[in-house]
């Protein structure tokens, strides 16, 4: 295996670790509790920065996986963060794996709307963002899943 592949796809998954984390800290009441007993800073005061966070961080997870699984494939690395351009290098049936494991038949204006979610977020900078957090889970999932396939011969 590549080793720039890997070492994406490493620091992909040290994000899909760190991003199911943070998603079960805020889905358990010890935290919450723990977390509102702050006097200085109670949790639904960050709220807009822990969102930003999950979407960048999503976002980032996706781009790396991508970015992997493309020079798995046997291609040349090739920058940028266009999530749409990025998954349209992949080989035609990494694309259709990927889209069936999400079934989503919105797939391709999801992923159009969720292109530049890495780089219009990261600063929060801009009014009126929006991110289909639902879509971005299940695309980096299967993202992982991918990569595992790739990692265990069976791509």
């Amino acid at each position: 295996m590549d080793k720039e592949a890997q070492r994406y796809a490493s620091l992909a998954g040290a994000h899909w670790h760190s991003i199911r984390r943070l998603e079960d800290c805020l889905q358990d009441p010890e935290t919450l509790k723990t977390l509102n007993a702050y006097p200085e800073r109670k949790l639904q005061d960050s709220t807009p920065e822990i969102i930003a966070t999950l979407v960048v961080y999503r976002a980032f997870c996706v781009e790396l996986y991508l970015k992997a699984i493309y020079i798995a494939e046997g291609n040349k690395h090739q920058g940028g963060h266009d999530l749409k351009s990025l998954f349209e290098r992949l080989s035609a049936d990494d694309q259709r794996k990927i889209k069936v494991v999400i079934g989503d038949p919105d797939f391709d204006t999801k992923l159009a709307s969720a292109s530049y979610e890495f780089v219009e977020w990261r600063y929060m900078d801009k009014n009126n963002l929006s991110s289909d957090t639902g879509f971005m889970s299940r695309l980096m999932d299967a993202l992982s899943d991918r990569w595992t396939a790739y990692c265990h011969g069976t791509p």
